[in-house]
């Protein structure tokens, strides 16, 4: 006899890439682990990030993965203004679920201040060290 398992479809959101899924967690997963839900996703400070990833069976993206993605779409990872005038960059990682509203959190540090996890904004490509106790958006990849 066959089994269906049905899973509701409100649970995430993800997306195939070479290196793994990336997937936005879903509003009850974001909220239980001190997140915060917009219109544009989740966001919440970096220790909360890791745990909203935990919980979706994942965990926060590496600068390399971000970086791999940005190219993948056409994007540039050391000249950022291009990528702002790059309509199949900017449409590719938007049909990925993802967003330029905003930054979004990495596992990766940055080297010289170990309090500080890179952040990167789709838009531009751009990335940056942040406060880990700051407001970002989450993304995660399994």
């Amino acid at each position: 006899m066959k089994k269906i398992v049905l899973v509701p479809l409100s649970l995430f959101f993800f997306t195939v890439l070479a290196n793994g899924e990336w997937l936005n967690p879903s509003e009850q997963i974001c909220t239980q682990n001190y997140g915060k839900v917009t219109e544009a996703g989740c966001k919440s400070n970096w220790y909360s990030a890791k745990k909203i990833c935990s919980a979706s069976d994942a965990r926060l993206p590496s600068m390399d993965e971000f970086k791999e993605l940005i190219s993948s779409c056409g994007g540039n990872t050391k000249s950022f203004k291009s990528n702002k005038n790059n309509a199949q960059y900017q449409s590719c990682y938007k049909e990925k679920s993802l967003h330029a509203l905003g930054d979004y959190w990495s596992e990766t540090f940055y080297s010289v201040r170990l309090a500080s996890p890179w952040i990167v904004n789709l838009e531009s490509g751009y990335k940056n060290d942040y406060a880990n106790g700051s407001s970002n958006y989450v993304t995660c990849v399994r």
